[in-house]
Protein backbone atom coordinates (compact mmCIF):
# COMPACT_ATOMS: atom_id res chain seq x y z
CA UNK A 1 0.00 0.00 0.00
CA UNK A 2 2.64 2.24 0.85
CA UNK A 3 4.03 1.98 -2.59
CA UNK A 4 0.95 2.97 -4.29
CA UNK A 5 1.17 6.43 -2.36
CA UNK A 6 4.40 6.55 -3.37
CA UNK A 7 3.72 6.73 -6.90
CA UNK A 8 1.04 8.41 -6.74
CA UNK A 9 2.92 11.31 -4.87
CA UNK A 10 5.70 11.27 -7.87
CA UNK A 11 2.88 11.60 -10.01
CA UNK A 12 1.21 14.62 -8.46
CA UNK A 13 4.48 16.11 -7.61
CA UNK A 14 5.93 15.70 -11.68
CA UNK A 15 2.32 17.57 -12.91
CA UNK A 16 2.96 20.21 -10.86
CA UNK A 17 6.63 20.59 -12.18
CA UNK A 18 5.16 20.24 -15.30
CA UNK A 19 2.34 22.66 -14.94
CA UNK A 20 4.83 25.47 -13.68
CA UNK A 21 6.68 25.11 -15.92
CA UNK A 22 4.64 26.44 -18.60
CA UNK A 23 4.99 30.10 -20.25
CA UNK A 24 3.73 32.50 -17.98
CA UNK A 25 0.55 33.62 -20.48
CA UNK A 26 -0.41 29.95 -20.69
CA UNK A 27 -1.65 29.96 -16.76
CA UNK A 28 -1.70 33.68 -15.73
CA UNK A 29 -4.67 35.68 -16.51
CA UNK A 30 -3.55 39.75 -17.04
CA UNK A 31 -1.49 41.89 -14.87
CA UNK A 32 -0.82 45.45 -15.29
CA UNK A 33 0.28 46.09 -18.93
CA UNK A 34 1.34 49.79 -20.31
CA UNK A 35 -0.78 51.31 -22.98
CA UNK A 36 1.34 53.66 -25.45
CA UNK A 37 0.06 56.08 -27.84
CA UNK A 38 1.60 55.26 -30.55
CA UNK A 39 -0.33 56.31 -33.33
CA UNK A 40 0.82 60.48 -34.64
CA UNK A 41 -2.18 61.97 -32.76
CA UNK A 42 -3.26 62.86 -29.31
CA UNK A 43 -6.00 59.84 -28.19
CA UNK A 44 -8.88 60.93 -25.74
CA UNK A 45 -11.62 58.87 -24.26
CA UNK A 46 -9.48 55.47 -24.79
CA UNK A 47 -11.74 52.76 -23.16
CA UNK A 48 -10.87 48.61 -22.88
CA UNK A 49 -12.79 45.58 -21.93
CA UNK A 50 -12.39 41.99 -21.62
CA UNK A 51 -13.92 40.67 -24.96
CA UNK A 52 -17.49 40.93 -25.01
CA UNK A 53 -17.91 42.58 -21.46
CA UNK A 54 -18.96 46.54 -20.93
CA UNK A 55 -16.59 49.11 -21.54
CA UNK A 56 -14.74 50.98 -19.12
CA UNK A 57 -12.71 54.02 -19.36
CA UNK A 58 -8.83 53.57 -19.13
CA UNK A 59 -7.38 56.99 -19.65
CA UNK A 60 -9.16 60.44 -20.30
CA UNK A 61 -6.45 61.67 -22.32
CA UNK A 62 -3.13 60.30 -23.96
CA UNK A 63 -0.98 62.31 -25.95
CA UNK A 64 1.46 60.47 -28.97
CA UNK A 65 4.03 58.41 -27.13
CA UNK A 66 2.45 58.84 -23.89
CA UNK A 67 1.96 56.15 -21.77
CA UNK A 68 -0.73 54.75 -18.97
CA UNK A 69 -0.48 51.57 -16.91
CA UNK A 70 -3.80 49.60 -17.00
CA UNK A 71 -4.57 47.17 -13.91
CA UNK A 72 -5.98 44.36 -15.78
CA UNK A 73 -6.59 41.86 -12.73
CA UNK A 74 -9.00 39.05 -13.42
CA UNK A 75 -9.28 36.02 -15.50
CA UNK A 76 -9.44 37.29 -18.70
CA UNK A 77 -6.36 37.65 -21.22
CA UNK A 78 -7.97 39.14 -24.24
CA UNK A 79 -8.77 43.02 -24.56
CA UNK A 80 -10.21 45.18 -27.14
CA UNK A 81 -9.33 49.04 -26.47
CA UNK A 82 -10.93 51.87 -28.32
CA UNK A 83 -10.16 55.52 -28.27
CA UNK A 84 -10.71 58.67 -30.26
CA UNK A 85 -7.89 59.97 -32.42
CA UNK A 86 -7.82 63.42 -33.36
CA UNK A 87 -8.57 64.05 -36.59
CA UNK A 88 -9.82 59.98 -37.20
CA UNK A 89 -12.79 59.63 -35.19
CA UNK A 90 -13.28 56.66 -33.52
CA UNK A 91 -10.24 53.90 -33.52
CA UNK A 92 -10.25 50.21 -31.98
CA UNK A 93 -7.61 47.33 -31.51
CA UNK A 94 -9.22 44.02 -30.47
CA UNK A 95 -8.55 41.01 -29.49
CA UNK A 96 -5.44 41.97 -28.01
CA UNK A 97 -3.80 38.92 -25.60
CA UNK A 98 -2.50 41.24 -22.83
CA UNK A 99 -1.37 38.13 -21.08
CA UNK A 100 1.78 38.22 -22.81
CA UNK A 101 2.77 41.31 -22.83
CA UNK A 102 4.18 44.23 -20.73
CA UNK A 103 3.61 46.67 -22.63
CA UNK A 104 1.56 47.62 -25.52
CA UNK A 105 1.99 50.37 -28.59
CA UNK A 106 -1.60 51.35 -30.20
CA UNK A 107 -0.59 52.21 -33.94
CA UNK A 108 -2.92 54.04 -36.85
CA UNK A 109 -1.55 54.79 -40.26
CA UNK A 110 -2.88 57.59 -42.37
CA UNK A 111 -5.29 55.19 -44.49
CA UNK A 112 -7.42 53.63 -41.09
CA UNK A 113 -5.07 50.62 -40.42
CA UNK A 114 -4.85 50.08 -37.23
CA UNK A 115 -2.57 47.56 -35.02
CA UNK A 116 -0.61 46.48 -31.58
CA UNK A 117 2.80 46.18 -30.93
CA UNK A 118 3.59 43.72 -28.11
CA UNK A 119 6.41 43.95 -25.54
Amino acid sequence: MARFGYKAEVRRTLFLIAVLSLPGGAIAAAGSVAIINGTSAPMTKLQIRPVGEPWRPLVLGLSPGARTLADLSGENCIFDLRGEVAGSGVVGWNRLNLCEATSVTLNRQADGTSWADYD
